[in-house]
């Protein structure tokens, strides 16, 4: 999030939500410039910021509670479902770097974005977020 504040949008960086984690993480370090102007302050916050984005098990934290990492706990959700859980999708989609409104509604763009995830993880890309797809999210 402070990497999103700090340039203004992550359309480019994330490619409307299109490009993997990796890459996007990769991407990051290239957000190192003022001026056109190597700065190695930035240079030190972008790897700080990467390293943070990459960190495996991280917990989404959005306001007094907490998304842990128990499957079982998350339904299945497809477009058109709204709520708490699907607020908690966006957000963790959002921290993997796709770009979405966290409006609890599952819609267009939270369908392409769970799409993109599931074919950069490897999964069946069908839209719909089972326990599988709620498993690779939670890593």
């Amino acid at each position: 999030m402070s990497f999103a504040f700090n340039i203004g949008s992550i359309d480019q960086l994330t490619a409307g939500g299109t490009r993997s984690r990796e890459v996007i993480a990769e991407k990051m370090l290239l957000y190192n410039k003022a001026a056109g102007k190597v700065l190695s302050g930035l240079t030190r916050r972008r790897k700080e910021e990467q390293a943070l984005f990459l960190r495996k098990n991280a917990e989404i934290t959005a306001g007094s509670s907490t998304v842990g990492n128990n499957v079982e706990q998350y339904p299945t959700l497809k477009k058109g479902c709204k709520g708490e859980s699907v607020k908690k999708l966006q957000q963790i989609l959002c921290s993997l770097g796709y770009t979405l409104v966290c409006d609890r509604v599952f819609g267009d763009k939270t369908l392409a974005a769970v799409k993109a995830f599931q074919k950069a993880n490897g999964l069946v890309v069908d839209g719909i977020v089972g326990a599988k797809t709620w498993t690779a999210l939670l890593q």
